[in-house]
């Protein structure tokens, strides 16, 4: 009797989570919804039940409407293989990433994962512990050196860290060793900066580029999309709630002639710095 209580109510709280997810979705999915006809008018509504109708035959089901409408509206007309991002997180990311699909999350294995030096981590804390960049244990006092032995500036990401919260840029002056302590794991990385061209646009927050790959069935790894994310005045990190994406051409590195706020809106031009994206490239893109 109990293993049965205690298993209804873990599939109650499963499905309680998963109607959350689905909810979040469709607000967000609404939300661009919104802004673009604002800016565009309404979509069509032929094509908005072309999408309706897609998700429900193909996906399985209409909690994938939402997206899909978002994207017609956005395209002003509707594609079939589009992948809603609830179906994509939901159904495809877990089927084939599995458990290992977790590994990123926990930033401070990123350097003995991949085995490379592209990271630019000096170190980390975890579970009460410090570690050097390649997983020694380092004593605090001498951890402390190891920081700012060749620099006044650090950076400290949280585990699970994204959309550019929980990263911090500490300078060693204000370096405070118990409240690392106290945010929890993370891992320590230099300072990086940015090329003068991204620096233009993004004086303050470094420009992230996203590059979204896909392994194939005999372990290729190809370039499928790229956008750059420029960060706006008087932020310290570029934050997903505020940062404009650029779209990356694959074989120049060209950047889009049009930006996008986070509500799909459109802009030709940095909303503080004013500068034209039209004409500039992420340097060294081939890279």
């Amino acid at each position: 009797m109990f293993h049965f209580v205690r298993s209804t109510a873990a599939k109650g709280l499963n499905a309680a989570r998963i109607a959350t997810y689905h909810k979040h979705h469709r607000q967000q999915a609404n939300i661009r919804l919104a802004a673009i006809e604002a800016t565009q008018g309404k979509t069509d509504p032929a094509q908005i039940r072309f999408a309706q109708d897609y998700a429900a035959d193909v996906l399985g089901s209409k909690i994938y409407a939402p997206w899909l409408v978002a994207y017609t509206a956005f395209t002003g007309t509707f594609k079939e293989g589009w992948i809603p991002d609830n179906y994509f997180g939901r159904v495809v990311t877990p089927r084939l990433n599995g458990a290992h699909g977790q590994l990123p999350s926990h930033k401070s294995t990123s350097h003995q994962y991949f085995g490379s030096d592209a990271f630019p981590n000096i170190g980390s804390w975890v579970n009460g512990l410090f570690y050097s960049a390649t997983g020694e244990i380092v004593a605090e006092a001498d951890f402390c050196r190891l920081l700012f032995e060749d620099t006044d500036r650090i950076i400290f990401k949280l585990d699970a860290s994204a959309q550019g919260l929980d990263v911090h840029v500490i300078d060693q002056a204000d370096f405070d060793i118990n409240w690392i302590k106290a945010a929890g794991n993370g891992v320590f990385q230099r300072y990086v900066e940015q090329h003068e061209v991204l620096s233009t646009f993004s004086p303050s927050a470094a420009a992230p580029l996203r590059l979204t790959t896909v392994i194939d069935d005999h372990g290729n790894c190809t370039l499928r999309a790229s956008y750059l994310k420029l960060g706006r005045l008087g932020e310290k990190s570029t934050l997903s709630t505020s940062q404009i994406r650029i779209i990356i051409d694959l074989e120049t590195g060209q950047f889009s002639d049009l930006g996008h706020y986070t509500n799909w809106t459109s802009l030709s031009q940095h909303p503080d710095t004013g500068i034209a994206f039209a004409g500039h490239a992420v340097p060294h893109f081939a890279d």
